[in-house]
């Protein structure tokens, strides 16, 4: 038998119901925060995308626990699976490569950039130009930031950032 037959297929759902219950509130204190967060989102959402994400985003305020927030760079950058047939030269491509890499990754080829700050977050490799997330992320780091994984973390810890 393996490990995975003995796991309970709806064990999310119960460690959610949990941290409802017994830690964060009742699950209509969840969700009314989950619907905050999502007008939120939408109201600062007005030229870029912005993600209450984390467990905050998913409406479990927990003590000691920092917020996270994606903020998706949507007006000038797409990322396509297969080649795209329209072309803006305002716009930043990038193309998916999944082949040779882990689930759940995919490498992102620069096919085009007109926007000299996006190319230094490039490195080349079989002649190929690649994004490189720690290239991305040094940029927007300051004496206050630092890496934290896909993040980049301020000094108290109290916010995580991703730039997508």
């Amino acid at each position: 038998m393996a490990l995975t037959d003995t796991i309970n297929p709806n064990i999310s759902i119960e460690l959610y119901r949990y941290l409802c219950h017994n830690i964060v509130g009742s699950e209509d204190h969840v969700k009314r925060i989950r619907i905050r967060n999502a007008v939120w989102d939408n109201i600062e959402s007005i030229k870029d995308t912005i993600i209450t994400s984390g467990s905050f985003g998913e409406g479990l305020e927990m003590r000691g626990s920092d917020l996270d927030m994606m903020f998706v760079l949507n007006d000038f950058i797409e990322v396509w699976e297969d080649k795209k047939s329209r072309f803006n030269p305002k716009m930043t491509y990038l193309f998916m490569e999944s082949e040779d890499v882990k689930p759940g990754y995919t490498l992102l080829n620069l096919e085009y950039s007109i926007c000299q700050e996006i190319i230094n977050d490039w490195y080349e490799h079989n002649g190929k130009q690649y994004f490189s997330s720690t290239l991305h992320k040094q940029r927007y780091l300051q004496d206050t930031f630092t890496i934290h994984g896909p993040c980049i973390l301020n000094k108290d810890g109290t916010f995580d950032g991703a730039i997508s």
